[in-house]
């Protein structure tokens, strides 16, 4: 039975360029970069009790206040009578809301718009020509 030989020769990597080779991949697994640090937020410590009236976004875009009725069912399902009040903010800075409210703003307003130009309009004008001629006696007769 004849022997063949092998199809590819086996590679033989000298031991220096072995260990070259296996330390540059185990150093560069490692970081460099410093530890890091979260950074601070912007966001007191503890929770602060400001009433919503002096801390409201925008006098534009401002929710109504709770009625009576919806403090008084608000505050009867919370024993330390906080609800109302966290309610009133979470209306006041609901992103949602303030950006729901401005589109019913711009509606009204393009609405308002549309209703104006069915309207007739008036106008006035007024427009004087004067023409200058070389000769003063034609100039008085056609000027």
């Amino acid at each position: 039975m004849p022997t063949t030989a092998p199809l590819s020769k086996p590679i033989k990597l000298p031991e220096r360029l072995c260990a070259v080779l296996l330390l540059s991949s185990v150093l560069s697994g490692c970081s460099l970069a410093p530890a890091y640090q979260t950074p601070a937020l912007p966001v007191p410590g503890s929770w602060t009790h400001t009433p919503v009236a002096a801390s409201a976004p925008t006098a534009q875009t401002a929710v109504e206040p709770l009625s009576d009725e919806e403090t008084q069912l608000l505050a009867g399902l919370d024993a330390s009578a906080q609800l109302p009040y966290r309610v009133e903010q979470a209306l006041a800075y609901n992103r949602d809301l303030r950006l729901a409210i401005l589109r019913v703003e711009q509606a009204r307003a393009e609405y308002g718009m549309s209703r104006a130009a069915r309207l007739p309009t008036v106008g006035l004008g007024l427009q004087r020509n004067r023409q200058h001629l070389h000769d003063e006696a034609a100039d008085e007769r056609y000027g």
